[in-house]
């Protein structure tokens, strides 16, 4: 038996410090350019597909992988700046859809570039790329 460790791989340190960070900073410029949070964004998002104008809380909660009171409270959120509603369910009585509204489709088109911009910056600039000799250099590496 060796008393020498070898060192732990550092791959997923690096990656989420990856993901902080550019989490971090998109959140920053959608909170400036579009007055909007990162959960909120991802909630808005879900509502990219022009087919798709509606969505039960149920549902967006399990696709934002938050609990349903707090998706509940990222609707409200996003009502109370016009850019979603809620409504009966038609379906079930007992049940609440959120709908886009024209100014949250407006938005969600701003926010998309603002998200698609700063993350590719941050991505593909040199400061993030792994260095040759990192684990994230070798998608292999064991």
């Amino acid at each position: 038996m060796s008393t020498t460790e070898e060192p732990l791989p550092t791959s997923w340190a690096q990656f989420d410090a990856l993901y902080r960070r550019v989490s971090a900073e998109v959140g920053q410029r959608l909170a400036e350019v579009c007055g909007l949070t990162l959960p909120e964004y991802a909630v808005l998002a879900l509502f990219a597909d022009q087919h798709c104008t509606t969505h039960r809380m149920a549902d967006l909660a399990k696709q934002v992988d938050v609990s349903a009171s707090t998706a509940t409270r990222l609707v409200a959120r996003l009502e109370s700046k016009g850019l979603l509603r809620r409504c009966p369910n038609p379906d079930d009585g007992r049940g609440v859809l959120a709908e886009r509204t024209p100014a949250g489709t407006a938005l969600l088109r701003q926010a998309a570039e603002v998200v698609d911009s700063t993350t590719s910056r941050l991505v593909t600039s040199e400061a993030l790329l792994p260095r040759p000799d990192s684990d994230l250099a070798s998608p292999l590496h064991p």
